[in-house]
């Protein structure tokens, strides 16, 4: 798919996205593995924070 058309179903995401987070800085590896593993609690984004987003579903 490209941003000028040509959209070609077999190529789009089919699913669902949740917890997203973008932060204003370049987080560690060593962060990331943390929170993936749970051993601590995620720091929520402060560009982006999912909990925050007003969102409605469509389609």
């Amino acid at each position: 798919n490209r941003y000028d058309g040509g959209f070609q179903p077999h190529n789009a995401f089919t699913g669902f996205i949740a917890d997203v987070h973008v932060h204003g800085k370049v987080l560690t590896a060593r962060q990331i593995k943390t929170y993936m593993e749970a051993k601590t609690k995620y720091k929520l984004g402060d560009y982006i924070n999912w909990h925050n987003l007003m969102y409605t579903i469509a389609g």
